[in-house]
């Protein structure tokens, strides 16, 4: 068997493989943004004092 047969089937082999692998697509990593640090006297903005109520 030459190079471009071995290659061929090869390539054949990798293809069978994927198709019974199910790969799921990469998750992009969420990096947590740092809070913002309040100076004093100042209130953090309405949105954030109404998601923490919630939790």
């Amino acid at each position: 068997m030459g190079y471009h047969e071995a290659m061929v089937k090869a390539e054949e082999a990798l293809a069978e493989l994927l198709n019974r692998v199910r790969v799921r697509p990469p998750q992009k990593a969420r990096r947590k943004r740092p809070k913002p640090v309040l100076l004093k006297g100042e209130t953090p903005p309405l949105h954030e004092l109404l998601t923490q109520e919630r939790r």
